[in-house]
This record gives structure tokens, sequence and C-alpha cells, in this order.
């Protein structure tokens, strides 16, 4: 979970935007976890994280990740980011069968 992370750890990220690429990120800080407002019927909707993440050398920010979540994707689909390799192994797998 998202949640879980510390300034430290890493982070996997598979870019689609042109040519696939696999880069690896380390957490440089995770906000506290907060609501992402609320939902119609009055009750909070999914608890939220934002990520600083340095990525050679550049610092990225993903914002409103749930944090119960272990993989999300961004830029309409073309960039996910996981806190584990094996997350993104369904994408890559995808990629590698759409490409046949």
């Amino acid at each position: 979970m998202f949640s879980s992370l510390q300034q430290g750890s890493l982070i996997y990220i598979l870019d689609k935007t042109d040519a696939p690429k696999m880069k690896i990120g380390e957490v440089v800080s995770v906000s506290a976890p907060r609501t992402n407002g609320f939902m119609s019927n009055g009750f909070n909707s999914t608890m939220c994280v934002d990520l600083k993440v340095n990525v050679d050398g550049s610092v990225f920010d993903y914002n409103a990740i749930p944090s119960s979540y272990s993989i999300v994707t961004y830029n309409n689909g073309k960039v996910t980011i996981s806190e584990t390799k094996q997350g993104l192994q369904s994408e890559v797998e995808t990629i590698i069968s759409n490409s046949k």
C-alpha cells in the first residue's frame, strides 16, 4: 500500500508515453493520509497520499494516490507507478502481447 511508503522507499514507474521505459524512483516524501473530498451521499471518499519521487535527479509529484492501492495509473494510462516490480508485471505482459 502506498500509505506504508516512507522516505527512501523505492517506486517502480512504467512510462508508456513513447516507447515503454521502466524507471526506479526513490521516495523523497509522503504526505499524511487525507480524504479526497466527499462523495455525493455525504460520506468521505478514498483516503489519499501525495508522493514526491526522485527519478534520475528530477523530483516528480504524484498527487491524490489512493493510500490503500499498490499500483496506480496517470496521464490517461500512459504512466503507471507501483510500490513493487511485480505490480508492473501485468502491464509489461500486456504491452508484449499487444505488440505481437
